[in-house]
């Protein structure tokens, strides 16, 4: 079970990104790709992910100045508008993060 999620509002049509945080703290940032091409493409719709460790998570909250998990996600929810800004963030700080790719989301 995961706690709250949030809703991302940018990124391309028929797509989504949402942000939560994970049953050991992680923080899980997904985006869902719902569009005719995912669908051309791999014959279903598909979903990325990416999740940042407990440990990483709190450099992550201290970077943007948030307290817990609750201010963390409403201050993503703020600064970010997709999966995509999240994930180029996290890179341009060398945070470290794993990411996976859900073929049949």
């Amino acid at each position: 079970m995961t706690g709250p999620r949030i809703r991302l509002t940018g990124g391309p049509y028929h797509t989504a990104s949402s942000a939560s945080i994970g049953e050991k703290g992680e923080l899980i940032v997904e985006f869902h790709d719902f569009s005719d091409e995912a669908e051309k493409t791999f014959g279903n719709d598909i979903a990325f992910v990416l999740s940042v460790t407990p440990e990483a998570k709190g450099t992550v909250a201290r970077l943007l100045e948030a307290g817990g998990d609750e201010q963390l996600l409403a201050t993503i929810r703020d600064r970010f508008t997709s999966y995509f800004e999240v994930r180029d963030w996290l890179q341009s700080r060398s945070i470290p993060f794993t990411k996976s790719f859900d073929p049949w989301a």
